[in-house]
């Protein structure tokens, strides 16, 4: 009994590592795609910045 015991001692060990690895992984993706849409969001919103002032700079305003 002591064997079966030990055996599950091990696999309940690994199975903890595999569930922080990819808690790891699901965070470390979840940064990223955070990261990537606020750099996305910056993007568009210099580039509204840059056609405002192009537009309060035409002669048709």
């Amino acid at each position: 009994m002591t064997r079966l015991q030990a055996l599950i001692a091990s696999i309940e060990q690994a199975t903890q590592l595999l569930d922080t690895a990819v808690e790891q992984q699901r965070a470390m993706l979840t940064l990223q795609f955070s990261q990537k849409i606020t750099t996305a969001y910056q993007k568009v919103s210099l580039a509204e910045k840059q056609i405002q002032v192009k537009n309060a700079r035409s002669p048709n305003c």
